[in-house]
């Protein structure tokens, strides 16, 4: 795997101004879940999110090293005030891909004050897990989907716009539906994320709900097969990708292809995801495993900057993700943590 292709992921805000129902960091603070979605802090959010200054500076080690990507998440980064600013320094710096992953309720709001988004942004991604307005309003507690359709309208389609759409077996029948109704909006392209479940959170309600509706690459592929008479070709850098007639790409991770090293047959969570991307949160700790509840290692990004040992740290980072292989792993996993689907 080539760095080139592998975003950093950086959560800039611990805070979200939605309540999903899927997402356990919405409710407010838990010690084993400190940040929102994204956001895997070891510190309490009582300490506070790291400065502008010291981000950059973990960033340009980060590109030093040889990352050329990076994707703005959260929580709802844009919460935090500056973060366009982010995006124009960290196109200074020399990342050639800056990304964003948003609610998009905030998005009308900010065009409508500064005219149009930052232009040194390469792809705007919007998590819109269904296009019915009522139903969208109950899955976020309370969302405006009215509030996306205003932004859409006002977006500049030379960026790619991609749609980010957690797929439930439940829903499944309402796909083809659901891709007509990204088209009319204007995406350009949907990421089909399969459901992730942590089994080191320890929640039974949650394993049950996986087991019912976790959708396999393998159902998906049958599924555009049948109703879509096409076919997905392995390519996309975490999964499989294709492209729709009407120029509709569709991308979907595939959890029984994870990228992994040896160290991860040692791991208490062995994860759907393996090895696949570099995480750094709002308190700058960097981690490169889905890791909520801390068990796993991970560097102190502001103190190996203090002490002058970041860059070796981004060092080890980059060969880690450059060793890693893909692996057929998913019937490992669930084996290991008892999994039984439906």
């Amino acid at each position: 795997m080539l760095l080139k292709n592998v975003n950093i992921r950086i959560a800039i805000s611990s805070k979200c101004n939605m309540n999903c129902l899927y997402c356990e960091g919405s409710d407010g603070f838990k010690p084993e879940k400190p940040g929102a979605m994204e956001d895997f802090r070891r510190k309490p959010l009582d300490e506070g999110e790291i400065d502008t200054k010291t981000l950059l500076h973990i960033l340009k080690s980060f590109r030093t090293t040889g990352f050329e990507g990076l994707t703005l998440t959260g929580g709802e980064p844009l919460l935090r005030p500056d973060w366009d600013k982010l995006v124009k320094d960290a196109a200074g710096l020399g990342f050639k891909r800056i990304e964003i992953t948003t609610n998009g309720m905030l998005l009308e709001a900010y065009i409508n004050k500064h005219g149009q988004l930052p232009k040194e942004l390469t792809k705007i991604k919007i998590s819109l897990d269904t296009v019915d307005p009522d139903h969208f309003r109950k899955l976020t507690r309370g969302g405006d989907f009215n509030k996306i359709i205003l932004a859409l309208n006002k977006l500049d389609k030379q960026v790619p716009l991609r749609a980010n759409k957690v797929l439930l077996k439940s829903e499944l029948p309402y796909l083809p539906e659901y891709i007509s109704e990204c088209e009319k909006m204007g995406f350009s392209e949907i990421s089909l994320l399969d459901l992730v479940y942590y089994s080191n959170r320890g929640n039974d309600e949650e394993k049950r709900f996986f087991q019912k509706e976790f959708v396999s690459f393998q159902e998906i592929e049958h599924f555009f097969k049948k109703k879509l008479q096409n076919s997905f070709t392995e390519g996309h850098k975490y999964g499989h990708a294709l492209v729709l007639p009407s120029g509709m790409k569709i991308v979907m991770k595939d959890s029984d292809v994870a990228v992994r090293d040896k160290n991860c047959l040692k791991c208490p969570v062995y994860c759907q995801e393996g090895i696949y991307t570099v995480r750094i949160a709002t308190d700058g700790n960097i981690t490169y495993c889905p890791d909520y509840k801390g068990e796993l290692p991970s560097i102190d990004g502001p103190a190996e900057l203090a002490s002058g040992t970041l860059d070796k740290k981004t060092a080890w980072l980059a060969q880690k993700i450059s060793r890693a292989k893909k692996i057929d792993s998913f019937e490992e996993y669930a084996k290991k943590h008892a999994i039984n689907f439906e």
